[in-house]
């Protein structure tokens, strides 16, 4: 049986650690996935400033969540990347 999950960590450090995790379930939208992972991580460490996704979560909802939050968010895109800086502040 294969499972997926969508997780968030802090990286830079030379353990990553990981502040939350949800199961990926089919048909659940990935901005209510990205909603979930911020709630709990920024309960945790208020302090996130960057939150990197993979292509999956490349969707204007998603990064609209981001915005929500007050979180910058960096999408890969083609050949480069995207990132953006939060147009209305959630913090």
């Amino acid at each position: 049986m294969h499972f997926q999950w969508a997780v968030i960590k802090i990286v830079g450090f030379d353990v990553p650690f990981f502040l939350d995790a949800v199961p990926v379930v089919r048909g659940r939208e990935r901005a209510d996935i990205v909603d979930d992972l911020l709630d709990g991580a920024l309960s945790i460490l208020p302090d996130i400033d960057l939150v990197m996704m993979d292509r999956e979560f490349d969707h204007d909802p998603v990064k609209d969540v981001c915005e929500d939050h007050g979180v910058h968010y960096l999408n890969p895109r083609g050949s480069g990347s995207t990132i953006a800086t939060p147009s209305r502040s959630g913090r």
